[in-house]
């Protein structure tokens, strides 16, 4: 799980979820485990996956997995791996 904040790639109990499309496309959706409650959890994969459903399929074809995080950093991509980062309370702040 990537993370602008430091190099430590590793972390347990990650929860993982498939964004599935009616195109026939899916999105691994990897959420931090501090992001807690599990309720929190599910929305916010839910929000991001409703936001993935605007990419056009071509774009979703290629994404592998979009990382949510815990904290206020800015979003970032990396494309030799087809991903992205997000940070909720930074989704949170550009929403409004």
């Amino acid at each position: 799980m990537a993370d602008k904040r430091h190099r430590k790639l590793l972390a347990s109990n990650v929860l993982f979820f498939v964004a599935r499309f009616a195109d026939g496309t899916r999105v691994g959706l990897w959420v931090h485990p501090d992001l807690v409650p599990r309720a929190i959890v599910l929305a916010y994969a839910k929000h991001v996956a409703r936001g993935l459903s605007h990419l056009p399929s071509a774009m979703r074809e290629t994404l592998s997995y979009v990382v949510i995080h815990h904290g206020d950093e800015t979003a970032f991509a990396q494309n030799t791996d087809h991903f992205f980062v997000l940070y909720p309370k930074n989704i949170a702040i550009r929403l409004q």
